[in-house]
């Protein structure tokens, strides 16, 4: 009868604790009084980094090379000097020009406009900008607003700290699907593909390579990160749609091209151009393409029947992958409006044409589902006492045309999947944005408006610092329970402490169920069996010299109402 009462009494101790953590603080914080976490990282893609915001250009400077010129300026000078060698071995020395001179100047000048004219982009970059393998913080985005709100630092170049001393990491990336934030944190998961995950590295503008993401694999920085975090907000999943789409209508558009090209060459007894060239024009056809009328144009009096009624997830994704190998990467948003004018025309020719797009975009989501499942566990396992905030998917979808009510409807789903997910013992919180009241720098990101309002909304889901004050026991997302100082998980806790149910022996943060004996807090000594408080108790109990209880030897004490009366230990 006794067991059964123990057992009985420890099933409703356990739901009692449980219900503590279904039951949510009313408080709502603001940026003036919300939980002071100290420590926070951002996941996700460009929207979370600040794409599109007045910083970030600015970011890139910040961060960049501030020597480039100079640099450049000494390339052009080496060059001058090899030219001058050359003059003089060959006996030109009319052609030989002296620093300082006229002649000089104007060679230098010119020579370094057209190094620069011959040199691409991505060089540019790598010459001017900042190292894109890690983000960095973006001025005005919701990520750096929060950093503030919460009490996190970065550091800015001038400090000449890494970055990744700060107690803020802003690792939103640019193009950054599932499948790569997964591989990032998960040591064992290679990603879908080294092609797939190339697509979305051309995609993001020089952000990372499938080189960088094996060597933050293995550096484990954004583990370290979560680690060492008390708060991470993670937004991703819309790439995981976008890039499918853009490879199938890319590829349709191609196919479309091909034909028509085809038909041409045979009316005018030609040769035909070949597949790869066809890919190309359409590529250059695609970033020109404004209005419906310019789609209009390009198909002509479009035949649907070459298409094919479905796409899978392959096809489109190596869609994709052509689109990136024949566009540079800033002419995407230009790309992007051409798709959404090209799906228009396509739909008025043929009306099953957006429910073939609907179920690819379905069936990508499936796959986000799986990912974006396992990045939570991995989050939780990297770290069981952080608080995971996620942030609906949210977009300007009147400026998608036709795929407005798929994207609507599929990030509908993915929100819902979101929510219904377990709420890991109450660290991790969903948050709904207010669709009709976020504004954009342009249909997919927030400008500075909107990503203030985010963060405000982010905020009145989080506690305040008042709500949460002292020190306290709750479960951890892993189901162990935890001693919280303010509202953050204190490793540094070796006492008794209390919360709505009991009082409990913390070691090193952690509660230790497994202890019987005596233990200390500010308000005296206590006898705890299986790590609680055992207020009923008066009598004696022997300890040894740690407090650990024992039958025999040790020391001998007298408990009266659970306190130990007169304990040396």
């Amino acid at each position: 009868m006794k067991k059964t009462i123990r057992k009985l009494t420890a099933v409703l101790l356990s739901f009692c604790m449980m219900l503590s953590l279904l039951s949510v603080s009313a408080f709502a914080a603001t940026k003036d009084d919300v939980v002071q976490y100290g420590s926070y990282t951002s996941l996700g893609d460009s929207a979370v980094a600040g794409y599109g915001l007045p910083d970030w250009e600015a970011m890139k400077l910040r961060w960049g090379n501030p020597d480039w010129e100079s640099q450049l300026d000494q390339k052009v000078k080496e060059t001058i000097d090899t030219l001058n060698m050359l003059a003089m071995l060959q006996g030109q020395a009319d052609q030989v020009v002296q620093e300082g001179t006229p002649e000089y100047d104007a060679r230098f000048n010119e020579l370094k406009k057209t190094m620069i004219a011959e040199m691409t982009e991505e060089q540019i970059n790598e010459l001017k900008y900042v190292n894109y393998t890690r983000r960095h913080e973006v001025y005005g985005s919701y990520p750096s607003i929060l950093k503030e709100a919460v009490g996190a630092e970065t550091f800015t170049p001038e400090e000449n700290r890494p970055e990744t001393e700060g107690t803020f990491h802003h690792y939103a990336q640019c193009a950054f699907r599932t499948e790569e934030l997964r591989m990032v944190l998960d040591k064992t998961y290679k990603g879908d593909s080294e092609e797939l995950v190339g697509i979305a590295a051309s995609m993001s503008n020089g952000s990372f390579d499938y080189a960088n993401l094996l060597e933050l694999q293995e550096n484990g920085e954004y583990v370290e990160a979560i680690k060492n975090s008390n708060l991470v907000t993670m937004s991703i999943g819309a790439n995981d749609i976008y890039v499918p789409i853009l490879g199938t209508v890319f590829t349709d558009l191609v196919a479309l091209m091909l034909q028509k090209a085809q038909e041409e060459a045979a009316a005018q007894g030609e040769t035909p151009k070949t597949e790869e060239e066809v890919t190309e024009d359409a590529a250059n056809t695609l970033v020109n393409i404004e209005t419906e009328e310019d789609a209009k144009e390009v198909l002509g009096d479009v035949d649907t029947s070459v298409l094919p009624e479905e796409t899978t997830v392959e096809e489109a994704n190596e869609g994709a992958e052509n689109l990136a190998d024949n566009i540079d990467a800033n002419n995407e948003a230009s790309a992007l409006q051409g798709i959404i004018a090209l799906v228009a025309v396509l739909q008025q020719s043929d009306p099953n044409y957006i429910g073939k797009i609907l179920k690819l975009a379905l069936q990508c989501e499936v796959n986000y589902r799986i990912n974006y499942g396992a990045i939570v566990n991995k989050i939780f396992e990297i770290n069981p006492n952080v608080t995971l905030v996620a942030p609906a998917y949210t977009l300007n979808y009147a400026g998608f045309g036709a795929l407005a009510p798929i994207l609507k409807l599929v990030f509908g789903e993915m929100n819902l999947f979101v929510k219904a997910r377990p709420n890991y013992n109450g660290h991790f919180i969903t948050v709904a944005l207010p669709d009709d009241q976020i504004t954009f720098a342009d249909i997919s990101h927030p400008d500075e408006a909107g990503h203030a309002l985010i963060a405000e909304t982010i905020l009145k889901a989080l506690p305040t610092a008042k709500s949460v004050e002292g020190t306290t026991v709750k479960q951890g997302a892993d189901g162990n329970w935890y001693a919280y100082t303010n509202g953050v998980y204190d490793p540094t806790v070796n006492s008794v402490v209390n919360n709505a149910f009991g009082w409990w022996k913390v070691e090193n943060g952690k509660v230790n169920f497994k202890f019987n004996g005596i233990a200390t807090n500010e308000n005296g000594a206590w006898y705890l069996l299986g790590g609680k408080v055992q207020f009923l108790k008066t009598g004696y109990v022997r300890v040894d010299k740690n407090g650990n209880q024992v039958l025999f030897g040790g020391t001998r004490y007298k408990v009266l109402g659970g306190k130990v009366l007169n304990y040396k230990g």
